[in-house]
């Protein structure tokens, strides 16, 4: 190397100045109809499938996204009630049936008032009336009674759930 600015060239080159050539008039390619190909070195992240999603900057607000870009749909967010929330289980009916089935604890476990209600008088005018005789007649409608629900406790459990998942009005 003679200079600092000069660069070294392989040796296979010729140092020979180039005669210029005749212009080549630029040939434009032709648009495609394929869409543009991003090379595989340039990392750019998919953008998300269509859907609502929460609005940036609101909280409380779901925005729909078309896929490329915001739509002016919005929505506000409900809260849904968690797996748990408010649910019955058939188990503790069942235990508070065989149990404590005479006194009508299941029934207002299941919200069921009127009933459980109605079983807890029958049960105790009958316990303090079968010292008379005729309380006998009562704690066997409250034994029946508690019998039938063994056959009905699934289909209150599946309605108190239902009613504790509907939004009240």
């Amino acid at each position: 190397m003679n200079s600092d600015h000069e660069w070294a060239q392989p040796e296979n080159v010729s140092r020979e100045p180039i005669e210029p050539q005749a212009a080549v008039p630029a040939v434009r390619p032709a648009p495609s109809a394929s869409p543009l190909v991003i090379p595989h070195s340039t990392s750019v992240a998919p953008l998300p499938a269509p859907g609502w999603f929460q609005e940036p900057g609101v909280p409380g607000v779901l925005r729909y996204w078309n896929g490329v870009g915001w739509e002016d749909w919005r929505k506000p967010l409900v809260e849904a009630p968690s797996i748990d929330q408010g649910q019955k289980s058939v188990g503790v009916a069942y235990l508070l049936l065989l149990f404590l089935g005479g006194l009508g604890i299941h029934d207002f476990y299941l919200g069921r008032r009127g009933p459980g209600l109605a079983m807890l008088l029958m049960w105790i005018f009958g316990f303090i009336l079968s010292f008379v005789g005729i309380g006998y007649l009562l704690l066997a409608v409250v034994g029946i009674r508690a019998f039938v629900d063994l056959f009905l406790v699934p289909g209150f459990v599946r309605a108190a759930n239902v009613k504790a998942i509907r939004p009240r009005s």
